[in-house]
C-alpha cells in the first residue's frame, strides 16, 4: 500500500509535465487552440490538490488526493502512513515507473516516435506536445476503469471480511471523477493535435502501456 501511495503521487509530476509540454509549444501552435487545451488540462491537475473548477479562493479548497489516500490507508491498516513511507519513501517499482513516465513525456518518447516514422527526424515542440497529450489521454482512460474496479474490489472485501471501513472518500472521488478526466483529456487532445500527428498519439499510448505493464507485473507478483 505504501508503494501505491508513491505511485499515486507520481501522477502529479506526470500531469504537470504534460501541461508544460503543451505550454512550451508557445509560438508554434495556434494561440486559441493551445489555450483551450491548457484550460482543460489544468482541471484534473488542480483536482489532485483539492480544487474544483469553480473554486475562486483557497478557503474553498478541499482535501488533496494525498490527504484522502492517507485517511483511507490509516482506516484500512490502522497504522500511520508516515511510518510506512519512512521505511521506504521511494519504492523501486513505482520510482522506476515515474522515471519512465517523465523521460517519455519530457521528450524521449516523441523522439523515438519520430525516428521510427522517418529516419533522422527530430521532434519539435509541437511533436512533444502531441505526444504528451497522447500519454496523458492513456493515463486518464486507464484510470477510469482502474479506479472503478478498485472501489468495487474494496466494497467486496469490506463486506466479505468485515473490515468496517469508514474512509471511502479517496476511492469514491476517483471512481466518480476519472470518466470526466478521460473526457477532458480527449477534448484537450482534439483541440490541439492535427491528423498528421496522430501517429504520435498512438506511439504515446503504446509507450504508456509498456511502462505500466512493468509496474503492474510487480504488483501482480506481490499479490501472488
Amino acid at each position: 500500500m505504501h508503494l501505491l501511495a508513491h505511485n499515486l503521487e507520481s501522477f502529479n509530476p506526470a500531469f504537470a509535465a504534460c501541461v508544460l509540454q503543451v505550454q512550451l509549444s508557445i509560438g508554434a501552435t495556434d494561440y486559441e487552440k493551445r489555450d483551450a487545451a491548457l484550460k482543460l488540462l489544468i482541471r484534473p491537475l488542480a483536482g489532485e490538490y483539492g480544487m474544483r473548477s469553480d473554486d475562486v479562493s483557497s478557503a474553498r479548497q478541499g482535501p488533496t488526493h494525498r490527504e484522502l489516500f492517507q485517511s483511507f490507508y490509516e482506516d484500512l491498516l490502522q497504522e500511520p502512513l508516515g511510518a510506512a513511507l519512512a521505511e521506504d519513501a521511494s519504492p523501486r517499482a513505482s520510482a522506476d515507473l515515474l522515471g519512465r513516465m517523465m523521460r517519455d513525456i519530457l521528450g524521449e518518447g516523441a523522439e523515438r516516435a519520430l525516428s521510427a516514422e522517418k529516419a533522422g527526424a527530430e521532434a519539435d515542440s509541437v511533436d512533444r506536445a502531441a505526444y504528451a497529450l497522447g500519454y496523458n489521454l492513456a493515463i486518464e482512460y486507464l484510470a477510469d476503469y482502474e479506479k472503478t474496479w478498485m472501489l468495487d474490489s474494496f466494497r467486496v472485501l469490506d463486506e466479505g471480511l468485515g473490515l468496517g471501513l469508514k474512509q471511502w472518500a479517496f476511492l469514491e472521488v476517483h471512481a466518480e471523477g476519472e470518466a470526466e478526466h478521460a473526457a477532458i483529456g480527449h477534448a484537450a487532445t482534439a483541440a490541439l493535435v492535427d491528423a498528421p500527428r496522430a501517429f504520435l498519439l498512438r506511439a504515446a499510448m503504446r509507450d504508456h502501456d509498456a511502462d505500466f505493464a512493468r509496474f503492474y507485473n510487480v504488483l501482480a507478483d506481490v499479490l501472488e
